[in-house]
Formats: structure tokens, sequence, C-alpha cells
């Protein structure tokens, strides 16, 4: 069962909330630490992530001086560190201006492009919306629905206006 763990584990990447960094540490130092945990992660995998995340050029500044968004691409940077096929995101976007949502949101695209599937969990209907081709509406704990995105929208307009018909059975005016 170890095993089958620990193969699980390296094909998962995660960033719960706020990222786990050392904030006395360097961007790219935070990843080395990271990527001791897996033999197989070399320097180049390390500067591939810091430039697919925006960080290259602040790589050896100490994380303490970085903004929150630098400190979300960081901790995303962190969940890409062992080249995971599944990436569960809580709440990436919380706290970021626009531009840092953006950024946020480019990132993850890019890296589904590769193949990378994400499971974002965010209370922004919106911001699932943009990001998200397929959801899951949960309440206490209780999966409730499942569906497209594109089906939600054609049935409702916005995935608030889907969400709120199926947990509360609200619907809502134009």
């Amino acid at each position: 069962i170890l095993e089958d763990c620990s193969k699980v584990s390296n094909e998962m990447g995660c960033l719960i909330e706020a990222p786990a960094i050392y904030e006395y540490l360097t961007a790219r130092e935070n990843l080395k630490l990271a990527a001791n945990y897996y033999e197989e992660i070399k320097k180049p995998r390390i500067d591939d992530i810091l430039t697919q995340t925006g960080l290259i050029n602040y790589a050896d500044e100490k994380v303490k001086n970085f903004s929150l968004g630098m400190k979300q691409r960081l901790g995303i940077a962190l969940a890409l560190v062992s080249n995971p096929k599944v990436v569960i995101l809580d709440e990436p976007t919380n706290g970021l201006d626009i531009e840092g949502t953006v950024d946020i949101r480019e990132i993850i695209f890019k890296q589904a492009k590769l193949g990378i599937t994400f499971l974002v969990s965010s209370h922004i209907a919106h911001e699932i919306e943009l990001m998200c081709n397929k959801f899951c509406i949960m309440k206490e704990g209780k999966l409730l629905k499942a569906a497209s995105m594109e089906k939600a929208l054609d049935e409702c307009g916005t995935l608030e206006k889907y969400f709120l018909k199926y947990v509360s059975g609200k619907e809502m005016d134009e």
C-alpha cells in the first residue's frame, strides 16, 4: 500500500489555500527543497517551472519580498514540481487583484494544454466559469450536481444562476 501511495503522490500536486513556502528562502531554493522529495527532478526542471509560472526573473529573490500573487505563483510552481498528472488547487485566486487573477488562470490554462488535469475548489462562481470546462456543486460534503460548463451556461446563463437553481431552488431573474 505504501508503494501505491508513493506513486499516487508523485502524480499529484496541490495548493491548499495558501502556499507552504519558506519566506527566508528564494523561489529557487523553495523549489529545490520540494524537489528533494523526488529523485528524478533536476535543476532544468526547476528553471522550467520558474519560467512557466513567470518567476524566472525573481528566482533568486527572497520570498518574503514577494507580493501575494507571486507567492501564489510559487505555490503553483511547488504543486507542479513533481510533473503531476493532477493538480488540486483550493481558492488559487483568492485575495489577488485582477491582473494576478488573470495570470494565475493563464498558468492553469497553459499547464492544462500540456496534459495536466486541474481540480479547482472555489466559492467564486464567475472565476470557475472562466477557468473550468466541467464542475461539481457540493453542499455539506455531498455532491449535488456535476455538469459541463457549456450545459450550465446554456441552461441558466451563468454558473451563479445554475448554482442557485440547484442548491436553493431559487431562479434568478435577469
